[in-house]
């Protein structure tokens, strides 16, 4: 008591709660006098995966029109990297382009290729451009498409 007799009780006034507090009984739990009320719901702390797995796949469908068929999420490409990358807190989308990975697309110009390889040639009968240069210098006084005329005739 000699703590509370040296503090000033005006400017002090829970020291005297403090002391009776400590003179209860031992046996006796402390309550406070507030109580945060409870709810009648039980709190949860685990999502509802559920309607999250169900609002993913129709946000899926709706961006990706190849995903229209499946009624599941786990037949998109690589699901257990899907679900890792939303826990992590990715979009939907987001997560589904990082867990399908690189696509291999096909290759929409081979149609554009020859149907038989091989390297361009001039045609059959045409004289090759070192020799059109030879040609030039001995018939001087020729025209190109008279030269070519004169190689056609000589290589047939």
């Amino acid at each position: 008591m000699e703590k509370a007799e040296l503090i000033d009780t005006e400017k002090e006034p829970y020291i005297n709660e403090i002391d009776n507090i400590e003179s209860e009984p031992a046996g006796e739990p402390y309550e406070p006098e507030y109580k945060a009320e409870e709810s009648e719901e039980p709190v949860s702390e685990e999502p509802d995966y559920e309607s999250i797995i169900a609002e993913d796949l129709a946000a899926l469908k709706s961006e990706f029109p190849e995903l229209g068929g499946i009624d599941d999420i786990t037949k998109i490409k690589n699901p257990l990297r899907y679900a890792a990358l939303r826990d992590l807190g990715l979009t939907p989308v987001e997560a589904y382009l990082a867990a399908r990975g690189k696509e291999n697309r096909r290759d929409n110009r081979k149609h554009l290729c020859g149907t038989v390889p091989g390297a361009i040639s001039a045609p059959h009968g045409a004289i090759p451009h070192t020799e059109l240069q030879r040609a030039r210098e001995i018939f001087n006084g020729m025209s190109d498409s008279e030269i070519q005329e004169l190689y056609r005739r000589v290589t047939k």
